[in-house]
């Protein structure tokens, strides 16, 4: 009993060593000393995350974590020899040469690589006396040429390789030469040009594109001799446009008149025109004014239509004539359809009256022409919504014949206000605001509609139309409708 006793207590102490053996080192050991691979799991161990601390699922574990890894290093070595294979520049010969074939020397040859969006110039050499450049590059790039002649013409050349030994011929843009005159000389005296005539080709197939010269050059003048010349033009089909322009400080406008003319050119060609200007020779016109049947003296304003004779078109002429006394007057005018009009004064202000409409021929003899001036007058009285007198109110005509006339008046205390012009129809306007004259009327549009583009529109209120006969026509009352009301006040 006393054997088995001992026996059992030394089983006792073996277990108790196992046990602590396994919490200590947190797997299990083998008998002959050795421990489990620290890369494989053991699947009797589980942990948990509770409460922040990490506790060991195994009844009687510490939870603490295991063993640290591995440490790894990595010995430096030395230098290695790297071996790099260069392989030789391409080597090329540009020629540029004329439309004539002749060598040009100077000229800028630049060689362009294709960038990620564009291409880009690697560098830039010219060519020598002999018309020659040496280019290199990689033999395995395509590159271009971008070769700019003695006129600005940039000629390409895509692509342009490394890979031969070739010369490369370009054949750069050199432009046309147009010469010219004007015939007669004389006639730019007689039409009065206040500047130097000038002349400017604008392309035939595409008008709107650029014109040449270009308008930092601007255009082309004659000399005092009536002579012209324009080098460098790019080849094409072109319009020549002779421009002369007269402007008019009294009418505040300008008189231009315009011959134009298609010419073809090649590049490199030289080429002469003359220019007639014979459709522009003036013609001494005799004229003779009445106002309302009665001899009439003062300033006079002629006006050109908008006519064409040929290929000479006349644009916006005015000339300005004072008549005499015995209310005639000489001006020598060009071919075209003119119109008179005068500005008369009378008791209730200045208004214009348009009169009679004449041509002139081309090349015609001196004439004769009557100018016969009429003018109207209508007394208008203008009512409110309920039947009151409107004073102190903007009021505006404007003729709807072929020559646009504007008149704008205020009416009286009584509402009322007299309509001057020439015999026709008149559109009559309101608002509320009186502008007594038409610089004021455009000084207020410019304040307001620089935010709003219709407030001048809805500012007045539109009455229809009414017509205006010669002499002293019948009184005419209009009386507003409610939208008078809703007009906006200043």
């Amino acid at each position: 009993m006393r054997k088995l006793a001992v026996l059992l207590g030394l089983a006792g102490v073996v277990l108790v060593a196992v046990l602590a053996w396994r919490t200590i080192d947190g797997s299990v050991g083998s008998l002959d000393g050795s421990h489990p691979s620290t890369t494989e799991p053991d699947e009797g161990i589980a942990a948990r995350r509770v409460g922040g601390e990490t506790r060991d699922e195994r009844a009687g574990t510490s939870g603490q974590p295991p063993g640290e890894l591995p440490e790894t290093r990595v010995a430096p070595v030395g230098p290695q020899p790297l071996r790099v294979r260069h392989a030789p520049l391409g080597v090329r010969v540009v020629e540029v040469v004329d439309a004539a074939g002749r060598t040009l020397s100077g000229i800028a040859i630049e060689l362009l690589e294709q960038g990620l969006d564009r291409e880009v110039a690697r560098y830039v050499v010219h060519s020598d006396a002999t018309g020659r450049a040496t280019l290199s590059g990689d033999r395995e790039i395509e590159y271009a040429l971008r070769v700019t002649g003695p006129a600005g013409f940039a000629q390409f050349v895509r692509p342009f390789r490394f890979d031969g030994d070739a010369v490369e011929r370009v054949v750069v843009m050199g432009g046309a030469t147009l010469l010219g005159r004007v015939e007669p000389i004389a006639i730019l005296d007689a039409t009065g040009t206040a500047t130097t005539p000038g002349l400017l080709l604008v392309g035939a197939l595409d008008p709107t594109g650029d014109a040449y010269p270009p308008a930092a050059t601007g255009p082309a003048r004659l000399d005092a001799t009536g002579r012209f010349s324009i080098t460098g033009i790019p080849p094409g089909v072109w319009d020549l446009l002779f421009v002369m322009e007269q402007r008019s400080a009294s009418l505040g406008g300008v008189s231009r008149r315009r011959l134009q003319k298609a010419i073809a050119l090649r590049d490199g060609e030289r080429k002469e025109i003359v220019l007639d200007l014979a459709p522009f020779a003036p013609t001494r016109v005799d004229l003779e004014v009445r106002l309302d049947g009665a001899p009439r003296a003062g300033s006079l304003d002629l006006r050109r239509d908008f006519a064409a004779d040929g290929d000479a078109k006349l644009e916006t002429e005015w000339r300005r004539v004072e008549v005499g006394g015995d209310a005639t007057a000489s001006v020598m005018l060009p071919p075209g359809a003119w119109v008179a009009r005068a500005r008369l004064a009378s008791e209730l202000g200045e208004f214009t009256v348009t009169g009679t409409r004449f041509v002139v021929p081309a090349r015609s003899a001196p004439q004769r022409v009557l100018v016969e001036l009429r003018q109207a007058r209508r007394t208008v009285v203008l009512l409110d919504p309920d039947g009151q007198p409107l004073a102190e109110v903007d009021f505006a005509s404007d003729s709807l014949d072929a020559e646009p006339e504007s008149e704008v008046c205020v009416t009286g205390s009584r509402g009322r206000t007299t309509l001057l012009g020439s015999p026709g129809m008149r559109r009559l306007r309101i608002r509320h605001e009186p502008l007594l004259d038409l610089e004021s009327l455009s000084a207020w549009i410019d304040a307001r509609c620089a935010d709003d583009p219709d407030a001048a529109r809805r500012a007045w209120l539109d009455l229809g139309n009414v017509e205006l006969i010669p002499g002293d026509g019948e009184q005419l009352t209009i009386r507003l409708p409610v939208e008078w009301r809703a007009l906006p006040r200043d």
